[in-house]
């Protein structure tokens, strides 16, 4: 998956911070909740994942740089890869 010639995985998390919190998800840590298609911004549209790592949640956007591919990816998680670790989900192919 690539965004502006780079790679658009594995996603940069993110989440909230409170005292305590050592650990944040980075790279495929983890596993796939949710996700999100957001097209709101029709400059930028992109998923919103979000992802549980060690009893915390973390969520990352996914840009693309086609829509109609965001559409395919958009469906082939939803279908294929909730609740699915996120080594495995970035490894999965996508059919033809």
């Amino acid at each position: 998956m690539v965004y502006c010639g780079m790679s658009a995985w594995p996603p940069e998390w993110a989440s909230s911070f409170a005292p305590g919190d050592a650990r944040f998800a980075t790279g495929e840590e983890g596993t796939l909740i949710k996700v999100v298609r957001d097209i709101s911004s029709p400059d930028q549209p992109h998923l919103v994942l979000t992802n549980e790592y060690r009893g915390r949640r973390f969520s990352a956007n996914l840009e693309l740089d086609d829509l109609e591919f965001l559409n395919v990816v958009y469906a082939a998680l939803q279908e294929n890869c909730i609740g699915k670790p996120l080594d495995e989900v970035g490894s999965w192919e996508l059919p033809d």
